[in-house]
């Protein structure tokens, strides 16, 4: 029984740090890549700083969203300086500024987008079933995929 109470106040511990750990931060951006992607590859790049390369992508059929994502937090280093953190655990650093340059290489063309902070937190990047191309929205509110 005491086992069983320590073992619940230790999970409690490590949660609530988690979770004081993350209201630490100062959420920047978060970009999705969401609908229309079969086993296709891409390429990443922020402020031309590449961070994702040659990804496969395939997108949920019914939650229309894969399982790559880019949270972007103001990094410990510098108010001037965003911390990557990159669905596959890496964790890297751009400089910080008022619009990112977003650009997603993709079947021998490259996309790009200025991501405005001013207007909007989210980014869902999305490729165009029909014309095989790369689309952009940016959004002021949270999508609820999850």
């Amino acid at each position: 029984m005491k086992r069983t109470v320590f073992f619940l106040m230790l999970l409690i511990s490590v949660f609530s740090m988690g979770q004081a750990e993350n209201k630490e931060k100062d959420f920047c951006f978060h970009i999705y890549i969401t609908d229309g992607f079969e086993s296709d590859s891409i390429d990443l790049m922020i402020n031309s700083k590449l961070i994702l390369d040659n990804v496969t992508l395939t997108s949920h059929p019914i939650l229309g969203i894969t399982k790559q994502y880019v949270r972007a937090y103001t990094s410990d280093k510098g108010r001037n300086l965003l911390s990557l953190e990159i669905f596959d655990n890496k964790s890297l650093c751009v400089k910080k500024r008022k619009k990112q340059l977003i650009q997603v290489k993709y079947s021998g063309s490259v996309y790009s987008f200025e991501f405005d902070l001013s207007k909007g937190k989210y980014l869902l990047i999305t490729k165009n079933i029909h014309s095989d191309t790369i689309k952009f929205q940016q959004l002021d509110i949270e999508p609820g995929f999850s």
